[in-house]
C-alpha cells in the first residue's frame, strides 16, 4: 500500500536556513542576510508555527533594518510576514523608539503597512498620537501613501466591524486610518461613514473630506451641518466655507475648467442660505464658525448678514470678534468704514472696537483712504481736534490700549492725514500713549 507523502517540518527547515542566515549577520554581511531573507520569505506563504521561531526571525529582521544599509532594507515586509504577530511587535517598538536611527524607524512604518495585518495597521494609528515628533510624522507618511491593496484591507475590516458594535476601537482605529490617506480614492469607503452611529467617527469622515475636491464631498458636508453632534457641524462648516471661497473666486475669474466641487451643469449653490441659520447655532463654536465660513463669500450680501449680527447686543463677544476678523479680511471701503460705524454706536464693545482698530491699522496696502477713515472715525469718536479741553477730557478717560493701538495703526499707515492725531497723542500722560505716538511720527517723518 502506498504511503502519503509527509508534509515538509517547516520548523526544521526554518533551523536550518536560520542558522546559515545568522551566521552571515556574525560576519556583518548584511547584503547576503537581506537576500537570503527575501527568497526564504517569498517562498514561505504562512506564519510559522512556533512561537520561539517567530521571535528569532522578528529579532533578525529588526538586527537587519538597524544594521544594514538602505538596499538591504528594501522590500523586506516578505521576510518578516512569516513571523506574523511577532513581527508587528518588534516592527512597532523600533518605529516608537525616540533613540533610533531615522531610516531604520521610517523602514519599520512601511513594512508595518506592506504586513497588510489590522494588528499592524492599528500600531500606525496608535503611533500617530506619539508625543514624539518623528514617530508620529512617520506615521503619517506612512498612512498618506497607502496603495489600493492597504485601502481595500482597511475598507473590507470596516464592514466587518460595523456588523460587531462591541468593536468600537478597532472602528475608531479603521477610519483613522482612512482619514490619512492623500488619495481621492478614500472618498468611496468614507462617505458612508459621515452616518455612522458614532458621533467621533463622523466627525473624524467628514474632517477628512473636506479636503478633497469632490461634488460628492459638498453634498455630504452639507447633510453634515444638520448632524446632531456639534463638532460634526462645525468641521463641515469649515470645509465647506473653504469650498465656498474657492467656488467664489472662480466665478470671479476669466477662465480655467470648472471646479470639481461645482460642476459646469450644476446650479450655483446658495452659499449663504447654508450657513445664515448656524450663525444662531446653540453651540457657541458652531455659530462662530458659520460666521467664519460667511465672511469667505466676500458678497454684499455676506457683509450686510455680519454687520446685523455684529450689531446685535446677542451676539456672544467671541462670535462678535470673528466677525471683525471676516470684515478686515475683506477689506473693502463700505466694510471698513461700516465696522468703524458699528464700534462707534456700541462704544462699550470694547474687545470689539480694540479688534477692529488694530485690524484697520495692519492695512497699508489698502490705500490712504483706510487712514483717512480710522481719522475721521476718531473724530467722531473723541471729539474734533479743534475742541481741545473736549478732546483732552475724552482721551484722558479712554484707555491707554486703544490710543495705543491707534498711534501704532496710524503709524503703519504712514499717511500725513495721521499726523494732527499723533501730535495730540503724543501729549498725553501715560507713557506707553506717549511712547506709541511718538514712533508713529517718527515713522512718518521718514516715508
Amino acid at each position: 500500500m502506498p504511503t502519503s507523502a509527509r508534509p515538509p517540518d517547516r520548523r526544521s527547515e526554518f533551523a536550518g536556513v536560520y542558522a546559515a542566515i545568522e551566521a552571515e549577520a556574525q560576519r556583518g554581511n548584511w547584503n547576503a542576510v537581506s537576500e537570503r531573507l527575501k527568497d526564504w520569505g517569498a517562498d514561505t506563504h504562512a506564519t510559522l508555527p512556533d512561537a520561539a521561531d517567530r521571535q528569532r526571525l522578528a529579532e533578525l529582521g529588526i538586527a537587519l533594518l538597524t544594521e544594514g544599509d538602505t538596499g538591504d532594507c528594501r522590500g523586506l515586509a516578505v521576510a518578516f510576514r512569516p513571523a506574523g504577530e511577532a513581527a508587528i511587535a518588534a516592527l512597532h517598538d523600533l518605529l516608537i523608539d525616540p533613540e533610533g536611527e531615522f531610516e531604520a524607524r521610517w523602514f519599520a512604518g512601511q513594512i508595518l503597512a506592506k504586513l497588510r495585518h489590522i494588528e499592524a495597521m492599528t500600531a500606525l494609528v496608535a503611533a500617530l498620537d506619539s508625543d514624539d515628533e518623528m514617530t508620529a510624522s512617520i506615521a503619517v507618511d506612512t498612512l498618506g501613501h497607502f496603495g489600493k491593496a492597504e485601502i481595500e484591507l482597511l475598507v473590507g475590516e470596516l464592514e466587518r466591524t460595523s456588523r460587531t458594535p462591541d468593536r468600537a476601537k478597532l472602528r475608531h482605529s479603521l477610519v483613522r486610518a482612512l482619514t490619512q490617506i492623500s488619495d481621492p480614492v478614500a472618498i468611496a469607503p468614507l462617505l458612508p461613514v459621515a452616518r455612522d452611529p458614532d458621533p467621533a467617527i463622523r466627525l473624524l469622515a467628514v474632517g477628512a473630506m473636506s479636503a478633497f475636491d469632490d461634488e460628492r464631498v459638498v453634498s455630504v458636508l452639507l447633510a453634515a451641518l444638520h448632524d446632531t453632534s456639534p463638532p460634526v457641524r462645525k468641521v463641515a462648516l469649515s470645509g465647506l466655507g473653504a469650498k465656498a471661497q474657492y467656488s467664489q473666486q472662480f466665478r470671479a475669474g476669466t477662465g480655467g475648467d470648472a471646479p470639481q466641487t461645482q460642476p459646469a451643469t450644476a446650479a450655483p449653490i446658495d452659499w449663504l442660505a447654508h450657513f445664515q441659520p448656524l450663525t444662531l447655532d446653540i453651540n457657541p463654536e458652531v455659530a462662530t464658525q458659520a460666521t467664519i465660513a460667511i465672511g469667505r463669500l466676500s458678497s454684499p450680501e455676506a457683509i450686510s448678514v455680519l454687520l446685523k449680527l455684529l450689531r446685535s447686543p446677542l451676539t456672544p463677544e467671541p462670535q462678535a470678534l470673528a466677525i471683525v476678523r471676516a470684515l478686515l479680511q475683506i477689506a473693502d471701503p463700505e466694510s471698513i468704514s461700516a465696522l468703524l460705524e458699528t464700534c462707534t454706536l456700541a462704544p462699550e464693545r470694547y474687545a470689539v472696537t480694540l479688534e477692529a482698530v488694530r485690524g484697520i491699522g495692519r492695512l497699508r496696502d489698502r490705500g490712504p483712504d483706510v487712514a483717512a477713515r480710522l481719522a475721521g472715525w476718531c473724530e467722531i469718536r473723541f471729539g474734533h481736534l479743534n475742541s481741545s479741553e473736549a478732546i483732552d477730557s475724552q482721551l484722558a478717560h479712554c484707555d491707554p490700549t486703544l490710543l495705543q493701538a491707534i498711534a501704532y495703526g496710524f503709524g503703519t499707515l504712514g499717511m500725513p492725514v495721521a499726523r494732527p492725531w499723533l501730535v495730540q497723542l503724543a501729549a498725553d500722560s501715560r507713557d506707553r500713549v506717549r511712547i506709541a505716538a511718538t514712533n508713529a511720527l517718527s515713522k512718518l517723518a521718514t516715508a
